[in-house]
């Protein structure tokens, strides 16, 4: 697989960049994100991008960015059913890595459903898959949310997703929180609605 690039711009048309490396023009998708950071870097200028390869029965695709943290983000976000690689550029586009985490730590689904491609499901879906995958660079960390208890998440959680408090604390009655992660928890409860 191809990890990175180093090359000289042949051209920036975002979302697509290509990138000569030694005679070979590789076409790159990338988020406006990255765009961003290579603002400055003019045609036929050396730069190293780093890159996710995905290979299908039809396609072979080159996605590129400028931080780890976005190829990471990419990387997880793939993952989640129902997000593919153009759904994944597009949210990294739109909201940054930054953005795109306070939005799920805050399970904020009024501006995830503003995002390219994403629903209230789907929204939903992405809160309850990613919220203990990411850590956030805003305060948000794991550590400071181990001081509440479980169900105190899980309730938060549900109040965040729109319900109501007495709802969310009905719909976590008989679930045995122990030995279970948070997204289970979620998981289970969101069963009892």
């Amino acid at each position: 697989m191809i990890a990175t690039l180093t090359g000289l711009i042949a051209s920036k048309n975002p979302p697509f960049l290509i990138l000569n490396v030694m005679g070979v023009g590789y076409e790159v998708q990338a988020p406006l994100s990255s765009f961003g950071k290579w603002e400055k870097v003019v045609k036929n200028e050396s730069i190293t991008i780093l890159t996710v390869h995905i290979v299908r029965e039809d396609s072979q695709d080159l996605y590129g960015f400028a931080t780890d943290d976005e190829k990471n983000l990419f990387k997880t976000l793939i993952k989640v059913n129902g997000i593919g690689p153009k759904i994944a550029i597009g949210i990294l586009s739109a909201s940054g890595v930054d953005g795109f985490i306070a939005n799920i730590n805050s399970a904020n689904i009024d501006n995830l459903v503003c995002l390219p491609g994403i629903g209230k499901k789907t929204a939903q879906r992405l809160i309850i898959e990613m919220k203990d995958k990411l850590t956030s660079k805003a305060g948000n960390s794991k550590q400071e949310a181990n001081f509440l208890d479980k169900n105190s998440q899980v309730i938060s959680a549900l109040t965040n997703l729109g319900f109501k408090s007495s709802v969310a604390q009905r719909m976590l009655a008989g679930i045995d929180s122990n030995n279970k992660t948070i997204d289970e928890i979620l998981r289970l409860a969101l069963k009892n609605n």
